[in-house]
């Protein structure tokens, strides 16, 4: 996983082609042109979701895995934790989807990054990640969730 800044994400270009597709998408900012759910940038290989949601308490909140995407996290208004920790310390809740590539799992998070309009956070395939945990209160945010085909 990678926690940066926004104003740093370019000096991650080099690791995958569709990566690379996605981090130009960002830095030109075309995700606040984006339409509630999917938004298409590379047909299925690159494309990222806008989400807007109520945060919670951490009890209330899950672990996620996925095979086939890599996430980059953003929030574009308001502010939310996201919890990880490593897959063996988990226990599975819900088996893998493959239509979805989702896989859940329960958990407490060993290390809780703080996102905000100003930083991002890159989640490879099989890194377990809680999002969506409230920061001092419930509030509602919109975030941003490129999904990255890895190959």
């Amino acid at each position: 996983m990678i926690f940066d800044k926004i104003c740093n994400i370019k000096n991650y270009k080099g690791i995958n082609k569709n990566l690379d597709i996605a981090i130009d998408s960002i830095a030109r900012r075309e995700y606040i042109k984006g339409i509630s759910g999917k938004n298409l940038v590379q047909e299925e290989e690159v494309f990222f979701n806008v989400q807007n949601y109520i945060t919670k308490n951490q009890e209330e909140c899950f672990f996620e895995t996925h095979k086939e995407y890599l996430d980059i996290q953003l929030v574009m208004f308001g502010e939310e934790k996201i919890g990880v920790t490593e897959i063996e310390k988990l226990k599975l809740d819900k088996e893998y989807d493959k239509e979805r590539d989702l896989e859940t799992q329960k958990g407490e998070p060993e290390i809780v990054f703080e996102m905000n309009e100003n930083n991002f956070l890159i989640l490879f395939p099989g890194e377990p990640h809680m999002p969506g945990i409230k920061n001092n209160e419930k509030i509602e945010i919109k975030k941003i969730v490129y999904k990255i085909k890895m190959d």
